[in-house]
């Protein structure tokens, strides 16, 4: 179809001019159209059949495309629907379609489009009589997106400033004597920001926030840890473990004690804890059981003094 279409304008043009087409002539012209998710291909034609009859081509091919498009900032996926026209890129009388499509031409277009379509139009420079945005030609726009993808990555934390923040804050919990705990979770903060920055997730703002907050922690222990060092030192958790560590020693050399009397006296280990209980108890008080647990020079004085 676009083969004969070509070889028809071609033959009048040279009807016209008594030239052949030119090699270069550009015979094939593409359009591009923003669509919204509900439009289809017979809303389309409407718009071919302006085509045709504005500027005398013939529209070959219409397709339209429902699967591009890109993920957004919140990880949703926003497609990119729109059409491609196809078309000749000579009118019926073989002349170039592309020198029609003036500023003008092309402003009427997009009017016309958005008014087919059911769409708003975008801003309109001519008639609104506002300056046009610089329009960049294929070299300029690779550079701005270098220059723009390299501001990114410059705005991106790097392992190497995770890791200098770890070493700072690691010597501020050491400095205040931190415990294992916090170590331990400055760990898992640490390791969770070196994921992100290696999937290129996390800003070096967002590092910043984060680092703020354990400083913040950081400080808030430090003056809770310089409060109780104004108190007795019998009052402070260092010094009432070592008092209660001090007492299970007592009573580990207590009963010790208590065991080696039941033992000696050949007495049961209640009796002597009840002996004992009211003070250090009197040799009458104390009445040997016959099977309470004795000590072996106990029961040796027993079995002498059972021999006939």
């Amino acid at each position: 179809m676009w083969k004969k279409a070509i070889e028809e304008r071609a033959a009048k043009y040279t009807e016209r001019t008594g030239q052949k087409l030119n090699k270069k002539t550009i015979t094939h012209l593409s359009a591009i159209v923003n669509l919204n998710a509900h439009h289809t291909l017979d809303d389309l034609q409407p718009l071919a059949d302006y085509l045709e009859e504005e500027f005398g081509t013939k529209i070959i091919q219409t397709a339209i495309h429902r699967d591009e498009g890109h993920w957004g900032e919140d990880g949703t996926a926003e497609k990119n629907y729109h059409a491609h026209l196809e078309m000749v890129g000579l009118d019926d009388e073989g002349r170039s379609v592309r020198r029609k499509l003036t500023r003008a031409a092309l402003s009427k277009l997009q009017t016309k489009t958005a008014k087919i379509l059911g769409m708003e139009r975008g801003t309109n420079y001519a008639a609104e009589r506002k300056p046009r945005p610089k329009r960049l030609d294929t070299y300029e726009y690779k550079v701005a997106k270098e220059r723009e993808e390299q501001g990114r990555r410059e705005e991106m934390a790097k392992i190497k400033d995770i890791t200098e923040e770890n070493r700072r804050l690691r010597e501020q919990l050491k400095e205040r004597g931190g415990s294992r705990a916090e170590y331990a979770k400055l760990e898992a903060e640490i390791k969770g920001m070196k994921i992100l920055a290696r999937r290129k997730e996390l800003t070096i703002e967002e590092m910043h926030s984060r680092i703020a907050d354990l400083e913040r922690e950081n400080e808030q222990l430090k003056a809770e840890t310089a409060d109780t060092n104004d108190m007795p030192y019998h009052l402070t958790k260092k010094g009432m473990k070592e008092e209660l560590s001090a007492l299970l020693d007592e009573k580990a050399v207590y009963d010790k004690i208590l065991l080696n009397v039941a033992q000696f006296f050949g007495i049961r280990w209640e009796r002597v804890v009840e002996l004992f209980a009211n003070g250090v108890p009197s040799k009458n008080d104390i009445n040997p059981s016959p099977d309470a647990p004795t000590s072996p020079k106990r029961q040796d004085e027993r079995k002498r003094s059972m021999k006939p």
